[in-house]
């Protein structure tokens, strides 16, 4: 890419919508992103099967503080079987993580609203098992956000161990379904710290690391258990969107690690692959039409792959 069409692009991805350009007075909400976080109004909601490891290495890398600091922490035990599993839980709950069992075949949408059905707080925070804060700070700028602006789902930034991006946001329609922007590109690439800092408004956020307040929730009747693997997340992003008429936010201050799908392997084979393609076409038939332009990628830039390209001139991915 020569230098003119790169800085170009770079031109059009900064002028991309930043959460200012909302509808939500942004300078009225300054002084909430500036508060302390009220841990004793947060509640946490973890579903997982049979991966201490991975609850062991997120206890480590933040949980236990902010479980110390008043937060309630719920972990979706799904039907585990392993010793090592028990054992770990039973540790957890000896901390003071509340451990709810749940049966039958995986359907994550369930899984969430059986964690938030036990969980009386008024913010909520719903984490994969296997992601981590980068800092405590990840936490507390996506829970300040969240309480900053109650009609909008906050999401975080997920890289790879590796460190390339992994999620910053949703993009409809991208690669015909939902995409991610600049997925693979480093996290500090001009690019996309153009994109991501500090507040993006997007269409839709990863409900790997989700942050929004009990009530919203409650008024979308929370996930979609008819969604048991894919898109769950997404479609409760365009209800809450359809809603409020609010975008949801990309906090781009915190920053999580997650190495993709390492709790369910791979979509395309394995025993989710037919259940994932049901849940994709149930989706599609719902949001087909939304998925026709993104309202918050500008026209200029294509739709039709992950990396940032421009939409010379004759195609624009719309």
């Amino acid at each position: 890419m020569s230098r003119l069409r790169r800085n170009s692009l770079e031109t059009y991805v900064a002028k991309q919508p930043k959460i200012e350009s909302s509808k939500v007075a942004y300078e009225g909400a300054c002084e909430k992103l500036d508060s302390p976080v009220v841990w004793s109004e947060v509640s946490i909601v973890i579903p997982s099967r049979d991966k201490p490891e991975h609850l062991t290495a997120l206890w480590h890398a933040g949980l236990s503080s902010v479980c110390s600091q008043g937060a309630q922490v719920i972990i979706v035990d799904h039907a585990s079987e392993m010793p090592a599993t028990a054992k770990t839980l039973m540790d957890l709950a000896e901390q003071g993580v509340q451990v709810v069992r749940a049966e039958g075949p995986f359907n994550f949408s369930r899984l969430i609203n059986f964690g938030v059905k036990a969980s009386d707080r008024t913010q909520l925070v719903l984490l994969n098992d296997d992601v981590a804060p980068t800092s405590i700070d990840a936490f507390q700028t996506l829970l300040r956000t969240s309480k900053a602006f109650p009609n909008r789902i906050s999401g975080g930034v997920l890289v790879y161990p590796q460190g390339g991006v992994q999620h910053a946001g949703l993009v409809l329609g991208m690669g015909g379904l939902v995409g991610h922007f600049g997925r693979g590109l480093p996290i500090e690439s001009t690019l996309m710290e153009a994109w991501i800092k500090p507040h993006r408004a997007v269409s839709a956020v990863t409900g790997a690391v989700m942050a929004l307040s009990r009530n919203l929730f409650d008024q979308l009747y929370g996930f979609d258990e008819g969604l048991f693997v894919e898109c769950g997340d997404v479609d409760l992003c365009l209800r809450a969107a359809a809603l409020t008429t609010e975008s949801c936010i990309l906090v781009g201050d915190s920053i999580w690690t997650h190495p993709e799908m390492s709790s369910r392997g791979s979509p395309s084979r394995g025993p989710f692959a037919r259940r994932i393609q049901i849940d994709r076409a149930k989706f599609m038939i719902r949001w087909g039409q939304a998925l026709a332009c993104d309202p918050f990628l500008d026209r200029h830039l294509r739709r039709d792959s992950e990396m940032p390209k421009h939409a010379w001139p004759s195609f624009r991915g719309e």
